[in-house]
């Protein structure tokens, strides 16, 4: 039996970009949801099974990408789901424990800046599936 697929919760409010970012993802082996706003990705997170992984931009309309990310770690009614943040955002709040983020990379604006984003996220993303695939599909 073939092993599921890791699954991805893309959350930005460009959905160009995020359409791109779910191409890339889809293309590495990953099955990927996009939501547009924090309310949605916070729904999404509360009522379905847990994403294997949380692709989040922090500058959102209704909530930052920091809220999600401090929802995740306060709230035990949410899942406990490794972060990539991927923002042109770059500020970090004071006092905020980083334990759940695995990267922090400046979403990509050129040809030549998606081929930098590509290489540095196709480790992390190939090392969160492989731990996905060991531990039996569980997050």
């Amino acid at each position: 039996m073939q092993s599921p697929r890791p699954r991805a919760l893309i959350v930005d409010d460009n959905v160009f970009f995020a359409r791109n970012l779910g191409a890339f993802l889809e293309a590495e082996g990953w099955d990927v949801q996009i939501v547009n706003h924090a309310l949605h990705a916070l729904g999404t997170l509360k009522s379905g099974p847990p994403p294997h992984l949380l692709m989040l931009d922090l500058d959102l309309p209704d909530i930052s990408g920091w809220g999600i990310y401090g929802e995740l770690l306060l709230n035990p009614a949410f899942p406990k789901v490794p972060v990539i943040i991927v923002s042109r955002a770059t500020w970090l709040p004071q006092d905020v424990p980083l334990s759940g983020i695995l990267a922090m990379v400046e979403a990509p604006s050129s040809p030549s800046a998606w081929e930098h984003f590509r290489g540095v996220v196709r480790p992390i993303l190939q090392a969160r599936a492989e731990q996905v695939r060991s531990d039996g599909g569980l997050a």
